[in-house]
């Protein structure tokens, strides 16, 4: 037994290592649980930001949209309304780019990577002889954090009642599609879906130029 001093008692080796025992349980338990909440943290900010990024694509789409111009393009040697669409892909002409003041091509487009699906965004000069063809992007932009797109046409038929749904878009037509719905799915944990942005925009009734 070591001695403190007259009258007093020191600390044996089994005390001593109860005692360290004792704190190294507790430094795991403290450590176990500021790990489970930095990693829950860390997630809640990566689904937060990817949320915000499919928010703030979705509000520049529908600008653009609500700029659209209804111009024309050659399909098969024919005059089309230069307007394209798919179950992930919207591609049309509009006079609000992101940092542009003309008339642009723009793209939206889910495609493939190494990290799963992602929206790809181009902008292309116009006018171009090759819309429905593709060319070479002045601009483009990947967003991983957004892993799908829907696009949804409604015909211009203002004979309808208000309310009434009216018939898919004819693509072969020389006028823009009445009204265009998008949705926007962000990324979610392992390939699965996060939150989802729709937004509903009427384009302007004018004939293709």
């Amino acid at each position: 037994m070591l001695q403190g001093g007259k009258g007093r008692r020191g600390f044996t080796l089994l005390e001593v290592l109860l005692a360290l025992t004792l704190l190294s349980m507790a430094g795991a338990i403290v450590y176990g649980f500021l790990g489970t909440a930095f990693v829950s943290w860390t997630s809640g900010f990566a689904a937060g930001r990817r949320s915000q990024v499919a928010r703030i694509a979705v509000d520049r789409l529908s600008q653009q949209l609500k700029s659209a111009v209804p111009a024309k393009a050659l399909k098969t040697g024919k005059p089309v309304a230069a307007f394209a669409a798919g179950e992930g892909s919207l591609r049309f002409v509009t006079l609000l780019p992101t940092g542009v003041r003309s008339l642009s091509q723009v793209s939206y487009s889910i495609e493939e990577g190494e990290g799963g699906p992602h929206l790809v965004y181009r902008e292309y000069p116009w006018p171009d002889k090759k819309f429905f063809e593709g060319g070479e992007p002045r601009k483009e932009e990947i967003l991983p954090e957004i892993a799908g797109m829907k696009v949804v046409l409604l015909a211009r038929d203002e004979e309808l009642d208000r309310g009434e749904e009216a018939s898919e878009w004819d693509p072969d037509g020389r006028e823009l599609p009445g009204v265009v719905t998008v949705t926007l799915v962000a990324a979610g944990e392992e390939g699965g879906q996060g939150t989802v942005f729709t937004a509903t925009i009427p384009l302007l009734a004018h004939p293709v130029r």
